[in-house]
């Protein structure tokens, strides 16, 4: 575990770091799956940036960053169930909040600080009174570490992103 990491609700002073992780990893998540798609990288890009600006006027989504020392390296969120999540179940799922946007710089990962972040988000739900939550995730790279951690997906719709990227969807009992 790396030392000096503190958790916590992203702010206003923190925006730009947050924002910076996102425009760092999304590229990187989309060059190890082997995806040449600017124009959806950068969709991606804007659209997280935007919710992580309604983030800290409102209380949905809520999104947590991790930071050693004072440098943002990772964040994560938890808002409504996406459409993605609505669609590859077939509207199973439409009523669960959907723990994602967990992304840790390439530099940091490996070493603990997403299963950081996801026991911190965790904790806070419970103490809210949620008790199961959903996820999903279209990165090949990700997928074996969610199957670890949540166990098989509810649902894999297969070729859903391009021939060969399935995307899975996990419910999750907290």
């Amino acid at each position: 575990m790396i030392e000096n990491l503190s958790i916590m609700k992203l702010t206003d002073e923190d925006f730009e770091g947050a924002y910076e992780v996102i425009k760092t990893t999304i590229p990187y998540a989309f060059d190890l799956c082997h995806l040449d798609d600017d124009d959806e990288v950068k969709a991606m890009i804007n659209e997280k940036r935007d919710l992580l600006k309604q983030s800290i006027n409102k209380d949905e989504p809520i999104f947590f960053i991790a930071k050693h020392n004072d440098k943002v390296i990772g964040t994560i969120s938890f808002a409504p169930c996406s459409e993605d999540i609505k669609i590859c179940t077939n509207n199973e799922i439409t009523d669960l909040g959907e723990m994602g946007g967990l992304y840790i710089l390439p530099e940091y990962q490996g070493k603990g600080i997403g299963s950081t972040l996801i026991n911190y988000l965790i904790a806070y739900l419970k103490k809210q009174g949620i008790e199961e939550v959903c996820l999903e995730s279209g990165y090949k790279q990700a997928q074996p570490k969610w199957i670890r951690k949540f166990g098989e997906p509810y649902v894999i719709a297969k070729d859903y992103w391009a021939p060969g990227l399935d995307n899975m969807v996990w419910k999750y009992k907290i």
